[in-house]
Parts: C-alpha cells; structure tokens; sequence
C-alpha cells in the first residue's frame, strides 16, 4: 500500500501568501520587486514588452523601449570602462520607477496567468525561431524564489511542510510515501531532509539520472562530469531509500551545463551542487552560485554554461534530458500502484497537457495491471467553505481525472490542522495504507 501526494504552489504559498506566488499572483508578486539595482527582476519585463507579448498598454511600452535603449547605453560605457553620466542614471532609474507603478496599476497584467504568458512565448518562439522572454523569465522565476528561500527561512521553520514531514517520520514505512511536486522551490525537500527522510543523491530519481559536483571552484576547473556522482567528498546516499520527490517542472536546485564550454564534454547535463557532506547546499540554506542572466550576459556569472531547469506547465513541454524520461516513467507508475492520492493546493492545469497523457497512460496500467482497485483521494485547498461552488467543481475535476472510488475533501487550507486530519486518513496499525 502506497501513498502519492501531488504539491502545488498553494502548498508552498501556505508559507506566505502575501509573498510566494501562484499561477495567477506571479506577476503582482514580481513586478513588486522591480528595483532600479535589481536588473535581474526589470529587465525581463522590458524585453517581454519590447517584444509586445504583454497584453497591450502603449505607456509601458514605451517605457519599456526606453529603459532598454538607456540600459544598451549603461552597458556599453561599463563594457568601455567610461563613466556613466548623471543623467543616464537618473532616466533610467525614473523609468524603472514608472515602469514598475504603471505595471502595477494594470489589472489585466497583474492577474496574467503565468502558464498562459509562457505558453504565448512559446508560440512566439515557433514563428522567430528564438525567444528572449521566454529565457528571462526561466531565470526570473529562478531567482525570484531563489530570493524567497532567503526571506522567508524564518517562517519556513515553523511552515505546515515541517509539520507534514514531522508526521511523515512517525510511520514505520515511510519509504511508500511518494510526492510529485509542481513546484521549483524546494522547500519540501528541505523539511524532509530535516527529518533525515530525503537527500538529494537518489531522493529525486531512484536512477540517479544527475551528474554531482561539490562547487563552483569545481566546475570552472574543468572536473571531469559525467558519472552518476561526481564528488571529492562524500557521495554514496546515507538514506538507502530516501523518500522520492518527483518533480516534472524541474526544480531551483536543479542546472542544466553546456560542458563543451569548459572543454571537458560535449553532452549537457542536468547537476547538483553538493556541500561537503554529499548534501545539496540549498537545503543548508547556502547559495553557492546565483544565476540571474542568460548565458550571453557578460555579467551572468555561471550563466555562460549553467541554466536552470524549469518547465513551465505549457500545453507542449520541452523536455530533452534522459532525467525528465525517467521522471515520466516513474510518475506514471507511482500514479497507477498508489492507494491513496494526496493533492494540496493542486490546480490541475488544464493547459498541462503534457501532466494529462501522463495520467491517461497510468490509469491504463492500473486498469490492466494487479493493482485493478481505484485509488482513494484526499484533496486540500483553500476555500471558505465546503459549499464553496468553485471548491466543489475543482474536487469534482480532480475526482473524475483520477477515478477514485473515494474522494475526502478539506477547504481549510495547507495547515497544521490538516496535518493531523491527514495522519489518521493514512495510517493504519501504525503502516502506511
């Protein structure tokens, strides 16, 4: 008997609703921290404009025009090690600051769907052949809750995802317990390595599918990546059988590296940056290296051969490396054996198309397969009652996509409360089921 939970951004928006986003609350939350001095956050959002793949609103988009024609000239000065004048600095910065309170003032791009604006980058992408939006906003997502993880580790401590794996390692098999998170933070993996139930060395594929390097001094002298783990230190997993974190939309902890640009391989491949004691440094509340630019900035640090993998849920999904086949495979098994389905603060994309055949291939290896038995399903949101018309049609979709024999429902939100309602739905005599 097996549990699957399925993480959604609601689960980690528990945290701080006012400041970690969901699909429908990214660019409010983003365009926030629009600051002169933090080109990694303006600088994505004058491209998109300049590009015209925000809804239309002609001021920001000259704002937008402007702001890149000020910074070209900035950039340039700085490439010729000449002093900016005065007044290139101040225009830019009053058009940073206008740019940001027009964005703000602008309803229909504040609740812009973020699935939907990457998957009009997507299409913009198909018809030019290259799409620098798209880029920048993989590296603004990145940082933004690369910036989160920061702010928010005093919280994170007393966050429901502790309680959750405080619970979790009270049962006996905790090994059953399978997560498939959505999510690109990594908070869960951090509560459940705090309980010693997850590492990043097999925790995030039982394959091991990621090259494991210890630093960055490391990586820019050209060690030899390639193997299954790559370390000085330590590399062999102390948890044998950790608890698995799937995650289809990759992760902030995850970097996709062009090794030919070190001279050391032509292949690309996904890495971990590990400390010394074999443990990603994320979950140590260390950052070892911060990318914010794409690879052709010349102040992008890593970013001339480190990307971060992220997969936004857009109808068609890019997704090349041997790590995300082997995600798919393993999503669909644990979605076909399970017997009891979590989901927390899940929406269920429906422009996740990609999530959906996924579904479809695993209920026709539960149908066909030992299992045969619908699964139960437990769903938690947020809503204000369980009367709540939008609440009870999400539960209804969720019900009819996964073919439950029984559905329990919570409305009261990713809470400690809910924790404990959870513990007594899953265990049984003290096992898993």
């Amino acid at each position: 008997m097996s549990v699957l939970f399925i993480i959604g951004a609601g689960a980690s928006a528990s945290i701080d609703p006012e400041k970690v986003p969901v699909m429908e609350t990214f660019f409010q939350l983003a365009a926030e921290r629009i600051e002169v001095h933090k080109p990694e956050y303006w600088l994505p959002f004058a491209i998109t404009d300049h590009t015209r793949l925000f809804s239309p609103n002609i001021e920001l988009e000259q704002l937008a025009d402007e702001i890149l024609i000020l910074n070209e000239i900035r950039q340039r000065l700085e490439w010729e090690k000449k002093e900016i004048p005065k007044e290139i600095t101040e225009n830019l910065r009053e058009n940073v600051t206008r740019y940001r309170t027009c964005f703000l003032a602008d309803k229909n791009r504040t609740s812009a769907n973020l699935e939907e604006v990457f998957q009009k980058f997507l299409e913009h992408s198909s018809k030019s052949g290259f799409n620098e939006s798209y880029s920048r906003f993989q590296y603004l997502v990145n940082i933004l809750f690369q910036d989160l993880n920061i702010e928010l580790k005093t919280k994170f401590l007393s966050s429901t995802y502790v309680d959750l794996a405080k619970a979790l390692k009270e049962l006996k098999n905790p090994e059953n317990i399978r997560f498939i998170s959505f999510n690109y933070e990594a908070w869960l993996e951090k509560a459940l390595f705090k309980e010693g139930l997850w590492e990043p060395i097999l925790g995030y594929n039982e394959y091991a599918a990621f090259a494991y390097v210890l630093n960055v001094a490391e990586l820019k002298s050209n060690t030899l990546i390639g193997a299954d783990y790559v370390s000085l230190g330590k590399s062999e997993p102390v948890n044998k059988k950790p608890i698995i974190i799937l995650k289809p939309n990759g992760s902030l902890t995850w970097r996709e590296a062009d090794w030919s640009k070190l001279e050391a391989s032509p292949d690309r491949e996904l890495f971990v940056t590990l400390d010394n004691s074999g443990c990603a440094e994320l979950y140590r509340d260390q950052h070892i290296f911060r990318v914010t630019h794409p690879a052709h900035d010349e102040n992008s640090q890593l970013g001339t051969f480190a990307q971060p993998v992220i997969h936004p849920p857009t109808f068609s999904k890019y997704r090349a490396q041997k790590m995300d086949w082997d995600v798919d495979r393993q999503i669909i098994e644990q979605l076909s054996i399970a017997s009891t389905i979590v989901v927390i603060g899940w929406s269920m994309p429906s422009g996740d198309n990609h999530f959906g055949k996924l579904l479809e291939y695993s209920l026709m290896k539960r149908m066909g397969g030992a299992q045969g038995q619908p699964p139960r399903l437990v769903i938690c949101d947020k809503a204000d009652s369980d009367t709540n018309p939008a609440f009870i049609f999400h539960c209804y979709r969720l019900n009819s996509a996964f073919r439950c024999y029984e559905t329990i429902r919570w409305s009261k939100g990713f809470t400690k409360e809910f924790v404990d309602f959870l513990s007594k739905q899953i265990t049984n005599n003290g096992k898993v089921g």
